[in-house]
């Protein structure tokens, strides 16, 4: 390895130091006094094949000391090798730069939204002039037609005081260290962002719940890279997520979890302010399933008092606005890395996306933190890796996805979200590390589980792969669709209809019409000894669950309550399907009982009947205790295959 000796001039101070021309470069630049854990923090890095340089505003030449870090990036990238670049500094010791979203010749009512938008993007695009037409705003829409190319990754880290910087540093040290099989859990806390029916500057919103991004980054990044995903939905109001959860989605259980566990990631679909986000729920107190603002309620989920006073390390990316405002001396992005947090993605100002999100090309906020999540953990780029080829790759593909905002959203969307801690962070996956698909598997009292199903020929259905088990009918068309409980007839008929949609019911006798904004759509006949609850759904599913022991058909929007037997048959369209009960030791349903059923076993040991976590399957002698003679009678039964129909 080649090593050179050389001064970086014309710094005035500048120290003498030792550079591999092979090595890539981390430039600190710190306002603050550093703490003593920062060398600790620069001894890893250096470990790692980075070189470090630490530098103060009193070693830049010129007065407006945001230019002349510019300046002295740009003049060093490629001597330097420069890949990163941490800031350590609030916004009002080194300001960040704010840009313009939209440019001079348009104005409608959205004016108020486009505000100059504080942003880092600065330093990561070096060589891009921002003010083309000249005019003193930086990165108006379309005025100065700017090409987002980051050149260097950004992190800044908006702490000045020295106690908690040394908090900062300590903890950040200790997450990186920790092997992978001590951190492979994701914390994914999804509320709705609006029903449908909510009004908006003119618009008509649809329904979007966070927990629907969440199952996608599960089901596409998630699990296939062994990070067991902890999930919290909303479990109140009118609506409830269709979807499963762990826990209820709430400030306690969001608390408890970040106090106690370790997670490489923590996604946040919520919406925000500088010191909070909150849950949105509606509570229909008319009955007519028609959305008015004034059922509507923001309960406080996460806020700066709410927060642990210590973290185990992780990332957020928040999916919010304004929860990383620079001007709130104490905001919830500051907040999370002072109390032990190792990053923080969020918005400065506010955020864009639209309602009807549901994969990347819808653009908006979502497609960024998809674009980030596959970067960090499927592609194993490194933090400001990830986030800016995120940024750069939103802004050239994605621009004008999103048909329900203005299009300077977009342009907004690029200022706003930040990266607030380490760019050089990556996480070192491990294949052979334990994980677990789903956290709680039958361990709680609201949980469902989801069982494997015999796919039906013949018809329009596919296996349904984000929860365990079960079948979705795609690309549902018009016509009559037919199936039977316990040899009880049933069959609703679908017209034109959207999906999601709003359905209740109205019982006659032996019939069941479902009611969607009070057109009767569907009829399904039934015995005295069924009952139905509503639910909105996102499709056409068809599932058994069975820790609650009844039938879900998901799409027609019918719970059907009450069903004694353990074993079901059932039709859909002419093709026959059977759900039946897993085999109670395959905890994990691969059709083996193996290490990975003790590991999930291991998760409730200790458990005991009056606990939240209590599930008989686990307690085989039935003493109300998950305990060491469970786990020696599950051994026995180790190398043993399970049902497979």
């Amino acid at each position: 390895v080649l090593i050179i000796m050389f001064t970086v001039l014309p710094m005035e101070k500048q120290f003498i130091t030792s550079f591999s021309i092979k090595d890539d470069t981390l430039v600190v630049f710190s306002t603050a006094s550093l703490p003593d854990s920062f060398t600790e923090f620069k001894n890893l890095k250096e470990s790692e094949g980075l070189n470090v340089i630490v530098i103060t505003p009193q070693e830049l030449q010129g007065e407006d000391k945001v230019v002349s870090l510019r300046d002295y990036l740009r003049d060093r990238l490629k001597t330097l090798n420069i890949k990163y670049l941490m800031i350590i500094g609030s916004d009002s010791k080194f300001p960040m730069v704010r840009f313009y979203p939209r440019g001079d010749g348009r104005s409608d009512e959205f004016d108020g939204y486009f505000e100059p938008t504080p942003s880092d993007i600065f330093f990561a695009c070096l060589n891009e002039e921002f003010d083309k037409d000249g005019d003193g705003k930086l990165g108006e829409y379309p005025d100065d037609n700017i090409h987002v190319k980051p050149e260097i990754f950004v992190g800044r880290i908006p702490i000045d005081d020295k106690e908690e910087l040394d908090r900062y540093f300590s903890s950040l040290v200790r997450f990186e260290k920790l092997p992978f099989s001590r951190k492979n859990k994701a914390l994914l806390a999804g509320a709705y962002l609006s029903f449908r029916g909510k009004e908006w500057m003119g618009r008509t919103l649809k329904t979007e719940d966070g927990a629907e991004f969440m199952e996608k980054i599960i089901d596409e990044i998630l699990v296939k890279n062994r990070i067991t995903p902890i999930r919290l939905y909303e479990d109140e109001g009118t609506l409830p997520s269709a979807f499963l959860h762990d826990f209820p989605l709430n400030t306690v259980n969001l608390q408890k979890l970040l106090s106690e566990e370790t997670f490489s990631l923590i996604s946040i679909n919520a919406h925000g302010s500088p010191y909070s986000v909150a849950r949105y729920i509606w509570n229909d107190r008319d009955g007519d399933y028609t959305l008015s603002e004034s059922e509507t309620t923001f309960k406080s989920l996460l806020s700066t008092g709410t927060l642990p006073d210590e973290i185990n390390g992780g990332i957020i990316f928040a999916a919010s606005c304004l929860t990383a405002t620079p001007e709130a001396p104490n905001s919830l992005a500051k907040t999370f890395l002072s109390k032990g947090g190792s990053a923080y993605i969020g918005a400065t100002r506010i955020s864009w996306g639209p309602s009807y999100w549901k994969d990347i090309e819808d653009g908006g906020l979502l497609t960024i933190d998809y674009l980030f999540t596959k970067n960090f953990i499927d592609e194993d780029q490194s933090l400001g890796e990830a986030f800016w080829n995120a940024i750069s790759e939103y802004h050239e593909n994605y621009f004008e996805s999103d048909k329900e905002d203005p299009v300077e959203a977009a342009q907004m969307n690029t200022y706003t979200f930040n990266l607030f801690g380490d760019p050089t962070l990556k996480i070192d996956k491990d294949g052979n590390a334990p994980f677990m698909k789903r956290y709680s598997v039958f361990g709680f009292k609201k949980d469902n589980e989801f069982v494997p199903v015999e796919v039906p020929t013949g018809a329009n259905i596919e296996p349904f792969d984000r929860v365990d088990g079960g079948f979705l009918i795609k690309n549902i068309g018009a016509g009559e669709y037919n199936f039977s409980v316990n040899n009880i007839p049933m069959s609703f008929n679908f017209n034109e209809i959207e999906s999601p949609v709003y359905i209740y019911p109205e019982e006659n006798g032996n019939e069941l019409y479902l009611h969607i904004f009070g057109d009767k759509k569907i009829v399904i006949h039934l015995s005295h000894e069924l009952k139905f609850k509503e639910c909105m759904t996102k499709g056409v599913k068809f599932y058994y669950d069975s820790y609650r022991n009844i039938l879900l058909v998901e799409g027609g929007g019918v719970m059907i309550f009450n069903i004694s037997d353990e074993d079901y048959s059932f039709s859909v369209n002419t093709g026959d399907a059977i759900v039946f009960n897993p085999d109670g030791l395959d905890y994990n349903h691969d059709f083996i009982i193996n290490e990975e059923d003790i590991f999930v076993f291991a998760h409730h040991f200790g458990i005991k009947k009056e606990d939240a976590m209590y599930n008989s399957l686990f307690d085989l002698d039935k003493n109300g205790l998950i305990d060491g003679e469970d786990l020696i009678e599950l051994s026995f039964h180790y190398g043993e295959l399970g049902r497979q129909q």
